[in-house]
């Protein structure tokens, strides 16, 4: 396959995954609206990234049989691939608060007025968290780095050349990606902060070998402080 071939294919694969999260997640808001199970709703934003994450990797295995490509293959030391991925969870989340600091304090961006940090809301605050936390795990922290680094980024870099400017590159635009995606829910705070912490996550993806065991960790870690500490406030 050529290189324009590669990149058509990366270009095309980027914009299905943008327009698919959002043609899937607001057929399913509009829809189902408020349904919920057991009296807990669970975000729309769920079910479109898991619908999304089952369809790539039944895309990936029946057409290259295997998914190791998308950064699934089991990591040389589990043990070092999981405390690479606390300690760059720790220095993505200390980086990502200074720039976003700086930037709150000189008012050019905010925080959504009253959003919510769960994905699974009911009559149980405690257990509203708890299911959030678990669903985050499984949603955020699995199913959008499967999407966003072991999918479009190994497919980017593949049509950039594969080398270590590729990687850097696929990093910076699927990051700007990964920050639109979250655009309708946070507005212009959401593309700046996960555009930001896209692009460290992909720095980190490169770091632990493109797998995807280092960046889980690390998402769910970061993630999980920030819903705990949103929930606290």
């Amino acid at each position: 396959m050529n290189g324009q071939v590669q990149l058509r294919e990366a270009a095309l694969s980027i914009v299905a995954i943008i327009g698919g999260y959002f043609l899937v997640g607001y057929a399913l808001k509009f829809t189902l609206g408020h349904a919920a199970i057991g009296g807990y709703a669970i975000s729309w934003s769920v079910w479109a990234s898991l619908i999304l994450s089952l369809g790539v990797m039944g895309f990936v295995c029946k057409r290259r049989g295997a998914l190791d490509s998308l950064g699934l293959s089991r990591p040389r030391s589990i043990l070092k691939g999981g405390l690479t991925g606390l300690v760059g969870g720790v220095v993505i989340f200390a980086g990502v608060a200074l720039p976003v600091s700086l930037l709150s304090a000189a008012g050019l961006i905010s925080p959504p007025a009253a959003a919510s940090s769960l994905l699974v809301e009911g009559p149980n605050a405690q257990l509203s968290l708890a299911l959030s936390l678990a669903v985050m795990w499984i949603n955020a922290a699995f199913g959008e780095e499967l999407l966003f680094r072991g999918f479009l980024m190994n497919t980017l870099m593949r049509a950039l050349g594969d080398t270590r400017r590729a990687g850097v590159a696929a990093s910076l635009i699927i990051a700007l990606a990964f920050g639109v995606m979250h655009m309708p829910s946070q507005g212009l705070y959401g593309l700046v902060v996960t555009g930001i912490v896209g692009f460290l996550m992909g720095l980190l993806f490169l770091f632990g070998k493109r797998n995807l065991l280092p960046v889980v960790i690390a998402h769910g870690l970061i993630n999980t402080v920030s819903m705990i500490a949103a929930s606290a406030g």
